[in-house]
């Protein structure tokens, strides 16, 4: 994306790890279900990644946030999440910066210890409140389990609790999506992200699909999903930052924010991406291909992309165009012709707000067409 002097030179850190007891059926992130036998060396590659990568952000101030994710961060022990949190304290991260921690309902009971080591948001997999819908996603925990997770991460001092949600499932019917939010807002999260359903390839719902042994949901019931979703969490007062992600006033998440507004972050583990404001890069997404690369002498990675002018400003559009602030159409580096912002306001897929080309929920739902057409 476009520097700016108004982007401050610090950064995001991000820590995949990629262990989970099961794979979930729609799930095409890269994870493991044997942490018993890898823990051991992915705990120790981890940190020599860490140490070997430290001159990417030597010139830098500091970390202004640490999100742990996966996989199932929540399977390690406190023990090592303290080690990782400790180890980026001694860089610049401050105790009042965001430390965000991905966690399953089922391990609600050790939420204090991960408190007590440092993390202070707290990101819960729920998905859902619906006990078939729960079932159809491959989902360990009960309707219960969530509701008794939510409560007592509420019961600590986490700045922020946050929960994931999906929508647009072929298994279930509006009315039913519309009882889980309910659900979800009667346990008073702080943030809730919520994502339409996505069917990767290589997952097993992308399989199923493929072999027509899955009908995914069309599009007339995925709009009326996502536009419900956005009438009922404004109502009950959860500000839309981001095409995905609702919070309270003052739980807006800073770690997911940097992603679509340009500010440098880098990711350690197996399959994490990083951005250093001239390019783009991702690890190994292959635990044993992501160690082998850290004890190298010159790390390798997976993908790289230099980011010349061009592609700047293609990432911007792409990027800024998902924030509720809007992108700033007159910029003349991102050459967007008045002609189409005049066709985009027509159609109803955006407004303006102090030269801020701002999607509409309706735009929001055709943003990738969006995108495209901008370009």
């Amino acid at each position: 994306m476009f520097k700016s002097q108004n982007i401050p030179e610090d950064y995001a850190i991000y820590v995949h790890i990629p262990f989970c007891q099961k794979r979930c059926p729609y799930c095409d992130f890269y994870v493991r279900t044997d942490a018993y036998r890898n823990l051991f060396l992915y705990n120790e590659t981890l940190f020599e990644e860490f140490d070997k990568r430290k001159n990417e952000f030597s010139t830098l101030t500091k970390p202004f946030s640490l999100y742990i994710g996966g996989g199932t961060p929540s399977l390690t022990s406190p023990a090592d999440i303290q080690r990782i949190v400790e180890y980026w304290k001694q860089k610049g991260l401050e105790n009042f910066s965001e430390i965000s921690l991905e966690a399953n309902p089922e391990d609600y009971q050790r939420f204090l210890e991960f408190y007590q080591v440092g993390i202070n948001r707290l990101s819960i997999g729920v998905q859902s409140f619906q006990h078939d819908t729960l079932k159809g996603l491959g989902r360990n925990h009960h309707v219960e389990t969530a509701i008794k997770a939510i409560e007592t991460a509420k019961n600590l001092p986490y700045r922020s609790v946050s929960i994931d949600l999906i929508c647009g499932l072929p298994f279930e019917t509006t009315d039913v999506w519309i009882q889980t939010l309910k659900m979800a807002v009667s346990c008073q999260p702080d943030h809730i992200s919520v994502y339409i359903l996505s069917v990767g390839p290589n997952s097993a719902f992308g399989k199923r699909a493929q072999k027509g042994l899955l009908l995914l949901a069309d599009e007339q019931k995925i709009e009326k999903d996502y536009l419900k979703t956005i009438e009922f969490l404004s109502q009950e007062g959860y500000d839309q930052y981001e095409i995905s992600n609702f919070a309270k006033p003052n739980h807006v998440s800073q770690h997911n924010l940097s992603y679509w507004s340009g500010r440098k972050y880098y990711g350690f583990g197996p399959s994490a991406h990083s951005y250093s404001g001239d390019k783009r890069y991702s690890n190994f997404s292959d635990l044993q291909k992501w160690s082998a690369s850290v004890h190298k002498e010159t790390m390798e990675y997976e993908f790289v992309e230099e980011l010349d002018e061009e592609k700047h400003r293609i990432e911007t559009i792409a990027m800024n165009i998902r924030l509720r602030s809007g992108l700033n159409w007159r910029d003349k580096r991102l050459k967007i012709p008045e002609k189409k912002v005049s066709q985009l306001l027509q159609k109803g897929l955006a407004v303006l707000q102090n030269d801020h080309l701002i999607l509409t929920p309706k735009g929001m739902l055709k943003e990738n067409a969006v995108v495209s057409f901008l370009m």
